[in-house]
């Protein structure tokens, strides 16, 4: 785990690979969340929150900012691709990403 916590603060390369990683399986366990919801744009579970979370706590603090941008990029896109306006997206997203801070600082 100390491991990954320095190559974060190594190079900014680092950061931008921990981003990728994270928006992509964010993105993939959003749309699995999406495809058991009850209601058009009401999900049951959210997975995608704890890849999130999971990535900050075994990253540690250094890992916020790609992950965060990780989360509100994917969740951004992930509301679009269910046909949700442009707004309401970036709304979402951005509560998104406050959630995962949020739950790992907690």
């Amino acid at each position: 785990m100390a491991r990954f916590r320095s190559l974060i603060g190594q190079s900014w390369f680092a950061g931008v690979k921990v981003a990728v990683a994270t928006g992509i399986g964010y993105f993939l366990a959003a749309r699995l969340g999406l495809v058991v919801r009850v209601e058009s744009g009401l999900a049951i579970f959210w997975p995608a929150s704890g890849i999130s979370v999971g990535a900050l706590i075994a990253l540690g603090p250094r890992a916020s900012l790609p992950v965060a941008a990780a989360v509100f990029v994917a969740s951004t896109v992930c509301s679009l691709t269910i046909g949700r306006s442009v707004w309401l997206s970036v709304a979402f997203a951005f509560l998104n990403t406050v959630q995962t801070l949020l739950a790992a600082l907690l």
